[in-house]
């Protein structure tokens, strides 16, 4: 596997995540993202530790750059549009 992940916890609050490749990989597209189902009821940011789930779209939409990929947002949703992917 040639994708890796950094995380910056030091001064970034929420923390910072990023993905970079090495050599002529591509990056795939990974973590938890919020399918078209999502009914708009905001119970995944009431759950989320980085607080990094925007609400104010529907679908809501995860920022993958501050998520911790700890899946408590994929736990609590009641109509499972929380899915990941790629992980």
């Amino acid at each position: 596997m040639n994708t890796k992940e950094y995380l910056h916890f030091l001064s970034c609050t929420p923390i910072f995540r990023d993905t970079f490749v090495l050599g002529n990989a591509q990056a795939q597209k990974s973590g938890y993202f919020v399918q078209a189902t999502c009914i708009g009821c905001k119970l995944c940011y009431s759950v989320c530790p980085q607080k990094c789930i925007d609400i104010a779209e529907k679908p809501a939409v995860i920022r993958q750059e501050h998520c911790l990929h700890c899946g408590r947002c994929e736990e609590i949703c009641p109509v499972h549009a929380v899915q990941l992917i790629g992980g």
